[in-house]
């Protein structure tokens, strides 16, 4: 029940968007990224790499495709960070979007 809980937690707060701009800053204009908790780093690399994107700081390709990044990320960060942490990678991961990637 728990992990439930937790997944339907990180679903509401992975609210990445299909909408999303084209083109993305350099990762070091963009600070909010030092904020991602360690423990939902290798979770999103791992996930970045299934859906397609070249590496883990690809923003752009990320987010473009956040369907099938939030479904290829959830489970691993649900186990890796728990409960406390996993609505923290999400919300993150969802100001990375709207921070780090921006319009052409």
């Amino acid at each position: 029940m728990q992990c439930a809980a937790i997944l339907i937690t990180l679903l509401s707060s992975v609210a990445f968007t299909s909408a999303l701009p084209q083109t993305g800053p350099p990762a070091s204009s963009c600070p909010v990224t030092a904020q991602m908790p360690e423990c939902g780093v290798p979770c999103i690399q791992a996930a970045a790499i299934e859906i397609g994107c070249t590496k883990y700081m690809d923003f752009e390709c990320q987010c473009k495709n956040a369907a099938a990044m939030q479904a290829a990320v959830m489970p691993c960060v649900a186990q890796a960070c728990g409960a406390t942490l996993a609505p923290v990678v999400g919300q993150i991961a969802n100001a990375i979007c709207e921070q780090c990637v921006t319009t052409a």
